[in-house]
């Protein structure tokens, strides 16, 4: 504020008004410019801070809890005056300018990425819980992944010896801390495209593709804690640079385990995995940013959208000449100030016909949440298996017509029970649904031959081993703690 445009004494008395009592403004001149200096006072304001002071100087006891606590109230007072304050001279200056809606135009995109929910509902059945953001994606997991959540708490109560134990709980640990902020970013892109007003304004691209960059990092961080735990509980003796699921030193290294080898190289998700890897290199590397911020040809309208194929686009946009249609009105948000601040950000005009090129971020991020969650329970599980299973019996005879296999049975097994059997070339996981001895339905047996109804094949010989039941309703009286 230049001091001939200003009366100091009308300042002072404007201030005074306006200050709570716990706050001191004090006006400074230096180099023709006014400023204000605003701090809390330190002295008592309630009485029962007064009477503490009074007790310290009466008895000569004080102890410095009860300073703490006295400080502690008047900071705590001070920055609330201080807020009002500041709030007040802020809706003044909007009001008397007309600044509303111009602040409006320029920053109503660009809080996103701070605007993070602390508390967060969730409806189980009739009841509805109110849980802070670390509880609630704690409580995620446990309903997304049942299994890396068992195998947590089988580490935690050290219900297994293993020589890298330590080390194997370490990286576990980094797991689910991993996969809570990968439920957590995806929830915040949602946020983003859902709120977000203009997506020809650079700010607001920026912010997106700042989450959406993270999002594919977590995806493969998620793959490389796997692929650690694997090593360490697998014993492969594998040098760092070689632990990775899609490399070839660890796929020679995991072939002789066969069951996880199939784990992993035989899930429906890994080709993405391995696509979702080569995309991240794109994206951060060779900038598909100018493929993912697109302008319809037929309405004018921006929007985020992602590429299949990113090198397609990237050359696609090579040979197009970057005009806009004559017809077409696009508003875009294009600024000298907005390039400086988060860089020359490009846009793509594409056709109708190219939307089958793209992919709807959040579907994107929803089938690849989906995708990682359930690759890393199909691992874990096998690992949970391992450390859990039960050698109850061995096939003697499989009858393929009726899919019937006939075992000889030497530990319990229940109707409801889950068993796994494994063989040489067999690998079967499933609920008992039928059970039988000598030709009748029990719930129950021991010893004996009995015939289950199985889901694949089976041949003789294949052992057969009882596994915990393991679920997404394993945990669900846990959500309510």
């Amino acid at each position: 504020m230049k001091n001939k445009e200003l009366n100091r004494s009308q300042i002072n008395s404007y201030v005074k008004a306006m200050l709570p009592s716990i706050v001191r403004g004090k006006l400074e001149s230096k180099n023709n410019i006014l400023s204000l200096n605003l701090k809390w006072k330190n002295f008592p304001r309630t009485v029962m801070q007064s009477n503490l002071l009074l007790r310290f100087f009466s008895e000569g006891v004080f102890e410095k809890v009860e300073y703490d606590a006295i400080m502690s109230q008047i900071k705590t007072k001070a920055k609330e005056g201080i807020t009002r304050f500041g709030k007040k001279e802020c809706d003044y200056l909007m009001e008397k300018f007309e600044l509303r809606d111009n602040y409006r135009k320029q920053f109503e995109d660009k809080n996103f990425m701070y605007k993070v929910k602390y508390e967060y509902e969730r409806k189980i059945d009739y009841i509805t819980l109110t849980k802070n953001l670390d509880f609630y994606f704690y409580d995620e997991i446990k309903i997304s992944l049942p299994y890396l959540y068992t195998f947590w708490i089988l580490l935690v109560n050290q219900t297994f010896t293993h020589k890298n134990f330590n080390e194997i709980m370490e990286v576990t640990e980094s797991l689910i801390m991993h996969v809570k902020q990968l439920f957590f970013t995806k929830d915040m892109l949602e946020n983003i495209l859902q709120q977000t007003k203009h997506f020809g304004n650079p700010a607001s691209f920026f912010v997106f593709y700042y989450h959406f960059n993270y999002f594919l990092s977590l995806i493969k961080t998620i793959g490389d804690n796997l692929s650690w735990i694997l090593n360490l509980y697998l014993d492969l003796h594998l040098r760092h640079n070689y632990i990775e699921l899609d490399g070839q030193h660890f796929k020679d290294a995991i072939r002789k385990f066969r069951h996880y080898y199939n784990a992993i190289y035989y899930h429906k998700y890994y080709a993405n995995f391995t696509k979702i890897n080569q995309f991240r290199n794109v994206t951060q590397h060779r900038h598909t940013i100018r493929s993912m911020r697109v302008v319809l040809n037929w309405t004018g309208e921006n929007k985020i959208l992602i590429p299949k194929d990113p090198d397609v686009q990237i050359s696609k946009r090579l040979r197009v000449v970057k005009k806009m249609p004559k017809n077409v009105h696009v508003k875009l948000a294009e600024n000298k100030n907005e390039t400086i601040l988060t860089g020359p950000h490009d846009y793509t005009i594409i056709r109708e016909s190219d939307l089958l090129d793209y992919d709807d971020p959040i579907a994107f991020c929803n089938a690849h949440t989906d995708g990682i969650t359930g690759f890393v329970e199909n691992v874990i599980s096998r690992i949970i298996n391992d450390i859990t299973k039960k050698k109850i019996g061995n096939v003697s005879k499989f009858y393929s017509k009726v899919s019937v296999a006939s075992i000889r049975l030497f530990g319990e097994i229940k109707l409801g029970s889950y068993v796994m059997i494994e063989g040489h070339t067999s690998s079967i996981k499933q609920k008992i649904n039928e059970l039988w001895v000598d030709d009748k339905k029990v719930n129950n047996a021991n010893t004996g031959v009995i015939t289950i109804k199985v889901d694949a094949k089976a041949r003789p010989n294949d052992t057969v081993y009882r596994i915990p039941k393991i679920d997404t309703s394993t945990y669900q009286s846990d959500l309510f703690r």
